[in-house]
């Protein structure tokens, strides 16, 4: 990955940064409806107390600079028979059919549903302003998810248009209540780059899932998206880059290069020790150390 990157949660009508997530529900009690749910030192008091609350949706949002094309990109998040090999915390993922083109193009509820994202993203646009394409392709999947003690799984949904857009819409189940994924694709700033727009919302059907989701959201968030992107490299055989390597390697060769030039000038100096040959000399040694 390279390039910025941005990430917001929001709770219900409240909104915070992903990566303070943790950190926020370490410092001070979360509260819902004026109830505190969460007390720094206790995370376990928190799911039992989070128990007995209904649960609130959460809608997460983040954009990353990826070093993949969209088609790539695309066609990893696409491939859901594979997650259960990379995805943390996926126990298992059983495609129930190979993806199948929809004769009458996005179903009318999916529609909706990408219009009411709050931020645009280029894949939902490119999607929307063709509905009927033959190649949205979609099928069902049931994936299976374990964290601790917790095991649960659930079916969503897939569609997909290459190369701008995967949505999951998860069925109700005993996990969620609902389920809206978004993974959008489109090109970066340079050749085989990516901005990848990521959008979920979620309703846990159990205020235990979402006590537990509040402590470690943000850590499980990140290993995830950082998953994708090592699945990426290691489909396409991308090498991993050493800036920091390359970099001391350019300077070794800058300093190589300016030390040789300081004993030429000395040579000079030392051929010809005339006032005139040192201050030429002075100004090579000088000129060759910057």
């Amino acid at each position: 990955m390279f390039g910025p990157s941005a990430s917001a949660l929001r709770v219900g009508n409240s909104s915070t940064p992903a990566v303070a997530l943790r950190a926020a529900a370490l410092a001070r009690p979360l509260r819902a409806s004026g109830a505190v749910l969460a007390v720094a030192s206790r995370p376990f008091i928190a799911s039992a107390a989070a128990a007995l609350t209904k649960p609130k949706p959460v809608e997460y949002s983040e954009r990353k600079l990826l070093k993949f094309s969209p088609t790539q990109l695309c066609d990893v998040v696409a491939s859901v028979s594979e997650y259960a090999r990379f995805v943390p915390y996926c126990t298992r993922a059983t495609m129930h059919s190979p993806y199948q083109p929809l004769p009458t193009g996005l179903p009318a509820p999916l529609i909706a549903k990408l219009r009411a994202v709050p931020k645009p993203l280029p894949g939902v646009t490119a999607a929307l302003r063709t509905p009927s394409s033959s190649d949205i392709t979609a099928m069902s999947a049931t994936l299976g998810v374990g964290f601790g003690q917790l095991s649960e799984s659930y079916t969503s949904r897939v569609t997909r248009l290459t190369p701008h857009l995967v949505v999951a819409e998860a069925q109700p189940s005993a996990l969620f209540t609902d389920l809206l994924h978004v993974w959008s694709f489109a090109p970066g700033p340079v050749p085989n780059s990516t901005w990848v727009d990521i959008y979920l919302k979620f309703t846990f059907r159990s205020g235990l899932h979402a006590g537990v989701a509040a402590v470690f959201f943000d850590q499980v968030n990140r290993q995830t998206i950082q998953a994708f992107e090592e699945r990426a490299r290691i489909v396409y055989a991308v090498p991993r880059t050493k800036p920091v390597a390359a970099s001391a390697g350019v300077a070794t060769a800058a300093k190589a290069a300016a030390v040789t030039a300081a004993a030429a000038a000395k040579a000079k100096v030392t051929a010809a020790p005339t006032r005139a040959g040192v201050a030429a000399a002075a100004r090579a040694v000088t000129a060759a150390s910057k």
